[in-house]
């Protein structure tokens, strides 16, 4: 009952990606991560670890990824509530790695946006997502904060001017 074979495609993928971020979200915010060694958890009450640090890692980078490649609204929109949580649950841990993955993701961000010719348009619409997720994050996690050299230097660099559309039409 398809108009066609593409559209089934195009439905199911974006259904897909969001069945996906959902899932990842939850097993991040409900499985218990690693504590790095003397960090104080290690009462015999204390969850064990059921997923490990590098696993953490690459859920919250294909949450980024997903960001920032998605182009389907309903889909960016539950990619961003599950990226918001991982974001928090990172951040919540003690682990440097993942408050590291963070901050490259900021640097990453920021790159992105600061590249000359760089065009942000509604096809990127993952990209102010994936900013507010890490400063909703952080908001919750007061006492976190996520510095990185890009913000640093947004902040030193003179603003560039995109070219104004009258010059090229002389």
């Amino acid at each position: 009952p398809f108009a066609s074979g593409a559209r089934a495609v195009s439905v199911c993928s974006w259904l897909c990606v969001k069945e996906c971020s959902l899932g990842l979200g939850a097993v991040l915010q409900h499985v218990p991560l690693p504590v790095p060694a003397g960090g104080g958890d290690d009462a015999p009450d204390a969850p064990q670890a059921m997923l490990s640090e590098e696993s953490a890692a690459a859920v919250g980078q294909t949450l980024f990824e997903m960001l920032l490649r998605t182009q389907h609204r309903g889909a960016l929109e539950t990619a961003y509530s599950a990226y918001e949580v991982v974001c928090a649950v990172l951040l919540s841990t003690r682990l440097p790695a993942l408050h590291a993955l963070l901050s490259s993701w900021v640097d990453a961000l920021f790159v992105r946006v600061c590249t000359p010719g760089t065009s942000v348009t509604r096809r990127s619409a993952g990209l102010p997502f994936a900013f507010a997720g890490i400063i909703s994050a952080m908001q919750q996690q007061s006492g976190h904060v996520c510095t990185s050299k890009s913000s640093m230097t947004l902040h030193s660099d003179p603003v560039v001017e995109a070219p104004s559309s009258s010059s090229s039409s002389s």
